[in-house]
């Protein structure tokens, strides 16, 4: 599991006056905060004190019936998110993993300075889907899923909207905050935006070589025609190919598909069969179904 640490800044006062705060949230440096998930809770509170036993911070959020409202006025407030490494999808796929997506944290500092953190880890969603992400034109068929707040409207005490539902969480530069996904079309095993008979006969080649005992997932490589991207039989690419090319699960069932490396797939002559299946019928002249239509009756046969 990788770790990515986002924040994100949006200065809401009126103030020219900087204040810096770390934002890793798996090691927050800040002297005042304190921690509270919306999901569950209707109202929090919290004080930290100092070393000399003085109270630094104290904050209370509180759950209304048309959001959440926060102790103070705010100045400014970030998000941070922890993810779970890349993930794999097909362009006909209509949702991201939320699994991608392990910790997002809403950073919040007040006017007067003092920090609050909430956990808003089950109110995130997708800003779209890996159908609508999906273009030919990308040739690195990577992408960033930006994610985007799903909860109930947080306000602060002067009524200012902090998060409205279907907000983009932005980062500290202003950039959305995502997770990485590959996007690619189904049954492309040599990844040149096309299912064809090539993708057929590199499946064929690959279960060649292991039914004969010549190798081994870790040491065969796949996809064997884009060397620009695929260098080894190790690279992130080879095991998304491996993922394009396993449409058929019938028989061996991949858990957690949309991670699955290249070692936990059975590619072979049913694979090869399904491709060849769908490039027939996709090349049709009078073929009037779009991908997922096709593969839906592809591997009903």
């Amino acid at each position: 599991s990788s770790t990515s640490t986002t924040s994100t800044s949006n200065d809401i006062s009126s103030s020219t006056s900087t204040t810096s705060t770390s934002n890793d949230i798996s090691s927050s440096t800040s002297t005042t905060s304190t921690s509270n998930d919306i999901s569950s809770s209707t109202s929090t509170s919290s004080t930290t004190s100092s070393d000399d036993g003085s109270s630094t911070s104290t904050s209370t959020t509180t759950t209304t019936g048309s959001g959440l409202v926060l102790a103070g006025e705010v100045k400014s407030f970030s998000v941070a998110a922890e993810t779970n490494g890349y993930g794999f999808y097909y362009s006909i796929d209509e949702e991201f993993n939320r699994e991608q997506v392990d910790r997002i944290v809403l950073n919040i500092i007040y006017a007067d300075d003092t920090t609050e953190e909430l956990d808003i880890t089950n109110s995130f969603g997708f800003e779209s889907t890996p159908e609508k992400t999906f273009t030919r034109n990308n040739t690195t068929f990577k992408y960033n899923a930006a994610l985007t707040y799903d909860g109930e409207e947080i306000t602060d005490v002067t009524g200012k909207t902090i998060l409205a539902r279907g907000d983009i969480l932005k980062d500290e530069g202003g950039y959305n905050v995502s997770v990485e996904a590959y996007i690619g079309l189904k049954g492309d095993i040599n990844l040149d935006n096309y299912a064809n008979a090539v993708d057929a006969t590199q499946a064929l080649a690959y279960y060649a070589v292991l039914s004969a005992g010549n190798g081994t997932p870790e040491d065969t490589q796949l996809s064997l025609t884009n060397t620009t991207l695929v260098t080894d039989p190790d690279s992130v690419y080879d095991h998304f190919a491996a993922f394009l090319g396993d449409v058929n699960q019938n028989t061996h069932v991949v858990e957690n598909n949309w991670r699955g490396l290249k070692p936990a797939r059975q590619l072979d002559s049913v694979d090869a069969t399904n491709i060849s299946m769908y490039y027939a019928r996709v090349s049709s002249p009078d073929n009037t179904l779009g991908d997922k239509e096709i593969w839906a009756e592809v591997l009903e046969q």
